[in-house]
């Protein structure tokens, strides 16, 4: 943690995100992600997922978890990204299919382009939802940003704000294992940031 604490720290600064808000959005995912699982299991995944697609494979990668999708959602949403330096990172300029695919993975598998794609959600959510946040106090807005990232960002702000307090991490409701609330997890790291 610490290293990666570190290299993004100056990066999401950079970019006017708050690294403490930032971090603690995906500290739960950080706390289960394995490297060598992580390698075994993607792997593989890669592979249907360049060839056929998002329907055919969508799976989380790296230290944040990041799926294609989530990125592919944030490619969508680049018009809300006002710094050009962001914006052009975020562009995918590979012909569609495969190419545009591979250019998404490679910006999955590294740490420092995860840390850009991070500012890239965080400044997308705040002004998808610019209305609703001003009213909310600052951990207020960290537990809906890190609902946000956990269900989705696409979604609508009743549907995420429902969300907030559910206990569903991190296998899903309807395993029988522990659950926990996304935004508590997230909530205890940023008091300790």
């Amino acid at each position: 943690m610490q290293r990666v604490k570190k290299r993004g720290e100056d990066t999401l600064n950079k970019y006017g995100v708050e690294p403490a808000l930032a971090f603690s959005v995906v500290f739960p995912e950080m706390v289960r992600f394995s490297i060598i699982s992580d390698f075994i299991e993607v792997t593989a995944l890669k592979i249907f997922y360049i060839n056929f697609g998002k329907e055919y494979s969508d799976f989380s990668v790296g230290r944040f978890q990041m799926k294609p999708s989530f990125l592919e959602n944030l490619e969508s949403h680049i018009n809300m990204i006002e710094n050009n330096e962001l914006a052009d990172f975020l562009k995918n300029t590979g012909a569609e299919g495969k190419e545009q695919r591979v250019n998404r993975l490679i910006k999955l598998d590294r740490i420092e382009s995860q840390i850009k794609i991070l500012a890239c959600f965080v400044l997308i959510v705040q002004k998808k939802f610019e209305s609703q946040l001003a009213k909310m106090s600052k951990i207020e807005k960290l537990r809906f940003i890190a609902t946000a990232y956990n269900y989705g960002f696409h979604n609508s702000f009743e549907y995420l704000n429902k969300r907030v307090n559910q206990k569903i991490f991190p296998n899903g409701a309807k395993t029988n294992k522990t659950k926990y609330c996304y935004a508590d997890i997230s909530e205890y790291f940023y008091s300790r940031y």
